[in-house]
C-alpha cells in the first residue's frame, strides 16, 4: 500500500508540476501576444490618424485672399505613393472655419526631367474626417522635390499659397505587414505550445 501511495503521490506531483509549467508558458505567450497586438494596433491607429485630419504642418496661418490658410501633409516622411493633404481655411478676425470653399491642390515636380505633367486634385470636406477641413489623396509617382500649390475660392474671394515638399523613394519595408506576420507566428506558436501542454497533462493524468 505504501508503494502504491508513493506512486500515486509522484504522479500527482508530476501532474501538478506540468500544470504549473503549462500556466506559466501560457501566461508568457499571452503577454507576448498582448504586447505585439498593442504595437501593431498603435502603429495602425497612428497611420490612420495621420492620414485623416492631421500630419506635418506645411502652411500655418498664411494670409491669402480674405482668409487664413493652413496645410498639412502625411505620411512623414512623404514617400512615393499616396500623399494625403489636409487644408483648413479660417476667417482672420474670428478664426471661424470657412466651410463653403472650392479647394484645389496641384503638384509640380521642381526638376521636371521626366516631363511629368502637373497633378491636380480637389480637396473636399466630404473626404475629411473633420468636417471643418478639406482633404484629398494624391498619387506621387516619383521621388524628388515637388512644389505644392493650394488655391481656393469662396463667395468672399480667392487666395493661394505654395510650399516645397521633399518626396523620398518608396520604403521597401512595410512594418504593419511585418507586425502582422509576427503576430500570426506568435499565435501559431502559442496554439502549438498549448496543444503540447494539453497532451502532456493528459498523459500525466493517465499515469
Amino acid at each position: 500500500m505504501s508503494d502504491r501511495n508513493a506512486a500515486g503521490a509522484n504522479n500527482l506531483n508530476r501532474f501538478l508540476a506540468a500544470m504549473r509549467l503549462s500556466r506559466r508558458n501560457t501566461l508568457l505567450w499571452r503577454n507576448g501576444i498582448t504586447w505585439l497586438i498593442t504595437i501593431v494596433m498603435t502603429g495602425l491607429f497612428a497611420t490612420l490618424s495621420l492620414a485623416h485630419g492631421g500630419g506635418t504642418p506645411q502652411l500655418v496661418k498664411v494670409a491669402t485672399g480674405p482668409n487664413e490658410l493652413y496645410a498639412y501633409t502625411s505620411p512623414a516622411p512623404v514617400r512615393v505613393g499616396t500623399l494625403h493633404v489636409t487644408v483648413a481655411l479660417a476667417v482672420p478676425e474670428t478664426e471661424k472655419p470657412v466651410l463653403d470653399a472650392a479647394v484645389r491642390v496641384e503638384l509640380k515636380p521642381v526638376d521636371n526631367r521626366s516631363k511629368i505633367e502637373t497633378i491636380r486634385a480637389y480637396a473636399t470636406r466630404d473626404q475629411a474626417a473633420n468636417k471643418t477641413t478639406y482633404e484629398t489623396d494624391i498619387q506621387v509617382p516619383e521621388a524628388g522635390q515637388w512644389q505644392v500649390d493650394i488655391s481656393y475660392e469662396t463667395s468672399e474671394g480667392k487666395g493661394n499659397a505654395d510650399f516645397l515638399l521633399e518626396v523620398k523613394p518608396k520604403s521597401p519595408v512595410n512594418w504593419l505587414v511585418i507586425g502582422g506576420i509576427g503576430l500570426a507566428l506568435l499565435v501559431g506558436g502559442w496554439l502549438f505550445l498549448t496543444s503540447r501542454n494539453s497532451e502532456s497533462n493528459d498523459q500525466n493524468a493517465v499515469q
